[in-house]
């Protein structure tokens, strides 16, 4: 047999078998056909992103504040970056915005300009507490004016009321969906006739302590967050006292997440705890000042989750310009320093043994 024919030999039933195979198989499936493959695509989970709270201190707008706002100057200007940053900016309110009323019996009384709230509020302020002992420096009417005049200039005020029941009534704000609620609490008053009743404008009663338990209760029912200022402790004392960690214990467990105080016009220390933040006191804000403590002022920025947990706090330190009765911002070493000691005056701490404590997590950001 010739070579030919050998490899026809091998060559035909090659042939055969490859047609029978594909015979059997049926055609080749057109790319249409072919079944796709289904691929689960992961529904995005949204980034929860949290919320920033900036408080001062105690604002009055006496001399020589009087003689910048007339002047059109703004005494917020150094820190108003980290207002107008944060989704809620508050302040402690200490002062009449009226022209009317009758002065109360006491050393200090404060009345002042609506343009002081005109500044506040193109600095980034949002909220103002007047549950302090110097709301009702002149009588009922000239509260009720001062009120009047803060929803006027676009803000919110909490810690007083036409009467009682909206004096402790919180103020909602929603910030990306998420309830926030403020409550004012004037432990410091103006006396028996400051404070609101049934049918009498005026603040909150602090000394009430199942009144202001049941405002934070109800308000920790319509709001994932409840934050408290209050007007409390001694003045010109660096350490908090026993009654004002006591109560800062008692808020939290009744629902607030975040208190912010006032009354003592110097810094006191900071504590987060457990997802709970309290800040004793952030001292004068914009105040005339002499100089020493109580011209060591500042920014405090507080984050917290929509679920109602603070995860961190960052304090901007600050000095009371004598001149101008406004807070300007340190840097350098002495941003640091001032940093550090309010760091230190943390309560239950070395340089305040005695006033209490509360269990301690303390982290700023």
């Amino acid at each position: 047999m010739s070579k030919i024919r050998v490899y026809l030999i091998w060559i035909l039933p090659l042939f055969f078998l490859t047609s029978c195979g594909t015979s059997a198989l049926g055609p080749t499936p057109t790319p249409s056909q072919t079944p796709l493959a289904v691929i689960a695509t992961p529904t995005p989970r949204p980034v929860i992103k949290p919320i920033t709270l900036a408080f001062g201190g105690d604002v009055h707008g006496q001399a020589p504040i009087a003689q910048q706002l007339r002047a059109g100057k703004n005494p917020l200007e150094s820190v108003m970056a980290i207002l107008t940053a944060a989704d809620i900016a508050a302040v402690n309110l200490e002062t009449a915005i009226s022209t009317r009323g009758t002065p109360a019996v006491k050393k200090y009384l404060f009345r002042s300009n609506e343009t002081l709230l005109a500044n506040l509020k193109s600095a980034g302020v949002d909220l103002i507490n007047v549950g302090n002992n110097h709301a009702m420096d002149f009588g009922p009417v000239a509260f009720a004016d001062t009120l009047a005049a803060i929803t006027s200039s676009g803000m919110v005020a909490i810690g007083g009321g036409l009467n009682k029941s909206k004096a402790w009534a919180p103020q909602i704000i929603s910030i990306r969906g998420t309830k926030i609620a403020f409550i004012g609490v004037a432990d410091i008053n103006g006396g028996q006739y400051t404070v609101a009743t049934d049918s009498q404008a005026g603040t909150t009663y602090g000394w009430h302590g199942a009144d202001a338990i049941t405002a934070i209760a109800q308000a920790k029912k319509v709001a994932s967050i409840v934050v408290v200022m209050v007007h409390w402790g001694v003045e010109l004392a660096p350490c908090p006292s026993q009654r004002s960690t006591k109560l800062a214990a008692a808020w939290f467990k009744a629902g607030a997440n975040v208190i912010i105080g006032s009354h003592p016009h110097v810094q006191q220390g900071a504590t987060l705890s457990n997802g709970h933040f309290v800040d004793f006191s952030l001292g004068n804000f914009v105040f005339y000042s002499h100089g020493g403590p109580a011209s060591e002022t500042g920014v405090e920025t507080v984050t917290i989750y929509p679920d109602g947990e603070v995860t961190g706090w960052h304090f901007y330190p600050a000095l009371i310009d004598t001149n101008t009765g406004s807070p300007i911002l340190t840097t350098g070493i002495k941003n640091q320093m001032y940093r550090e000691k309010k760091m230190s005056l943390t309560p239950g701490g070395t340089t305040c043994p005695n006033s209490g404590s509360i269990p301690l997590t303390n982290s700023t950001t």
